[in-house]
């Protein structure tokens, strides 16, 4: 009996009534969907359709979600061969097939990102729920071993590092990047391709790998954690703009390609500046690297070092194209593409802020030193430092204008903690210049973590936390009391000098 036909009998069985033929194509495996291996004993294809991960969104729903992927997902990690993936569903297998484990996982990543007015209230309202059923779906097919295709398990893991919202959950972002460095490593993908291979193959193990390297260096920059990935484990040269994929916007589909938002994610001149923006990218995570070692090091920091690496990241600044520099934008209404693309230049200066700002923390005071709240804000009080933090501040403020902010990542919360701290330590500084312009930005910054918690469980938690620590609880619960409730993501990625000062301000010591 084939795969499909124990999916149909077992859910005979569960549901108590025959299933027509044309319910088993539509509802179980559409025809683009490479058929699952024989799972044996029928309890595991019974628990899998409870599960509902034979699940397929309605074609409405599965267009605009793959359209979202190419917009806003593919730019910031293009781990896949947009054409083939797209072929296959508009063909409905006709012209190739996707792995199951694959699909969920990009409906999963792209549904964060799906615009306000696309789709019905109701559906908006529990997005994030939508969320977590795809990265469930997903999480459930890797545990039952359905896939062996390495790359696809790259891939698939790579896509679920985007999912860190419960602090108990084992299955981090670590654990998914542990999965796809392991499988990567083991089929070579950390060196020069095999010329013998296609040259489409070629270019995606190059992209795939600095997808695994970039996304491990972020994750270690903003979690203050040692990244998996050190200098001597790869031996593969930067990323040029030979090894993406450029599409042509003028295809004739049947409904993905067709849609005027893919046309215009897929213009070449978006698909270029995208993909200039992630060769960037990986330059920046090559020179962070070493500050993160510097910040995850129980020694003194050494401040030759640390002076070689600022120059470094102000020479990688200097060189920026002009395509990838951030500029804000001189009116308010942009098209979606546009605001996706000024969403990844935004992050990619972001990025560079944060990290002289942490260049800034790590070279005053000494790593073992427990500071006084009074010191603290004479430090941040540093012309570099405030002039530092107010830049991220400007480029949030300017990103939630243009209702370009919810195209940030899910990182985003983890970098914007530290300068809301600094917000709030202004605000409690006694100082009436810093007063002033640090409620102003810590409502910036606030607001903005709220737009952005209508996607992320934790930007919601932590920009709750923020609001009572500042304004009091709605509960009427006194500060000192909050503080037992704050988020895990201030112990993760304050430093402790930070986070003793921050205690210290809301009254918590």
């Amino acid at each position: 009996m084939r795969p499909l036909d124990n999916i149909i009998t077992t859910t005979e069985q569960i549901l108590g009534t025959k299933i027509l033929e044309p319910v088993r194509c539509s509802s179980l495996l559409p025809a683009y969907i490479t058929e699952i291996p024989d799972l044996t004993p029928p309890e595991d294809i019974a628990y899998l359709v409870r599960k509902g991960v034979f699940d397929i969104p309605d074609v409405a729903l599965r267009n605009e979600l793959l359209v979202t992927f190419v917009r806003n997902v593919h730019p910031y990690m293009p781990l896949l061969d947009i054409s083939p993936f797209i072929d296959a569903i508009e063909s409905n297998g006709r012209r190739g097939k996707v792995s199951l484990l694959l699909f969920h996982a990009v409906m999963f990543s792209s549904a964060a990102f799906i615009e306000p007015g696309n789709r019905n209230s109701d559906w908006l309202v529990s997005r994030k729920q939508h969320r977590q059923g795809f990265y469930e779906k997903a999480k459930i097919l890797y545990n039952f071993d359905i896939e062996t295709d390495r790359i696809v398990l790259i891939q698939v893991a790579l896509l679920l590092t985007y999912w860190h919202e419960a602090p108990d959950d084992p299955k981090d972002a670590r654990y998914w990047l542990e999965i796809g460095l392991s499988c990567a490593i083991t089929i070579g993908l950390n060196c020069e391709p095999d010329p013998t291979l296609t040259p489409a193959m070629q270019r995606l193990r190059r992209r795939l790998w600095w997808c695994l390297y970039t996304r491990d260096q972020l994750v270690a920059f903003t979690l203050r954690q040692l990244p998996m990935i050190r200098g001597d484990v790869q031996n593969l040269s930067l990323l040029t703009l030979n090894d993406f994929e450029f599409l042509d916007p003028i295809r004739s589909g049947t409904d993905v390609t067709n849609h005027l938002g893919f046309k215009m994610a897929r213009s070449t001149h978006y698909q270029k500046q995208w993909s200039q923006i992630f060769i960037e990218k990986t330059k920046f995570c090559t020179i962070i690297s070493h500050v993160i070692a510097v910040d995850c090091s129980t020694m003194l920091a050494d401040c030759d070092q640390l002076q070689a690496c600022d120059m470094k990241l102000d020479s990688w600044n200097a060189a920026l194209p002009i395509g990838v520099q951030y500029q804000p934008p001189t009116y308010l209404e942009i098209s979606e593409a546009e605001s996706s693309l000024l969403a990844y230049q935004a992050w990619l200066r972001i990025l560079f802020l944060a990290a002289k700002c942490l260049l800034c923390r790590l070279q005053r005071p000494k790593r073992g030193e427990i500071i006084s709240k009074r010191a603290l804000l004479l430090d941040v009080a540093d012309v570099q430092t405030q002039d530092t933090i107010q830049g991220i501040t400007n480029i949030t403020e300017s990103l939630d204008s243009t209702d370009s902010i919810h195209y940030l990542p899910t990182t985003a919360v983890a970098l914007l903690l530290p300068v809301v701290t600094i917000h709030v330590l202004n605000i409690r500084s006694g100082n009436t210049d810093l007063w002033t312009a640090g409620f102003r930005s810590f409502h910036c910054c606030l607001k903005a973590l709220k737009r952005m918690g209508k996607i992320y469980m934790i930007a919601e938690t932590v920009a709750h936390f923020l609001e009572s620590a500042i304004c009091g609880d709605s509960l009427g619960h006194k500060v000192i009391e909050i503080w037992p409730r704050a988020p895990w993501l201030f112990e993760k990625v304050l430093t402790n000098n930070e986070l003793r000062c921050l205690r210290r301000t809301i009254g918590y010591e």
